[in-house]
């Protein structure tokens, strides 16, 4: 078994891991009882994503860097901004208009 991911919250954890089940890869958190004792614990208490075959650690690496490489779309659109198809105000995160379903491009 390998480490492939260091989370900053079990939600992060579980995403990345369902991330490498979706490919195929045999995966597991662990440390997802002590994420209520960080602070009180050393540092290196984060839940942690482990490949379970070694064999699928450089794949799932590469997969984990896909994800967690990419911006998010607040970081790729900050602001609100006004839908060019119906002219609907929408909100910094949606990348889709609300109203008609305009995809928003950058």
């Amino acid at each position: 078994m390998r480490q492939v991911f260091v989370a900053t919250n079990l939600v992060e954890a579980h995403l990345v891991k369902d991330h490498l089940v979706s490919f195929g890869i045999k995966a597991v958190i662990h440390g997802e009882i002590l994420v209520g004792a960080v602070g009180e614990l050393p540092a290196d208490t984060y839940p942690t994503v482990w490949v379970v075959d070694n064999d699928d650690a450089e794949r799932a690496r590469s997969l984990v860097h896909g994800i967690v490489a990419e911006p998010s779309a607040t970081q790729l659109f900050p602001d609100p901004w006004i839908c060019a198809e119906c002219g609907e105000s929408n909100d910094a995160p949606f990348t889709e208009c609300w109203r008609c379903g305009y995809h928003r491009v950058k």
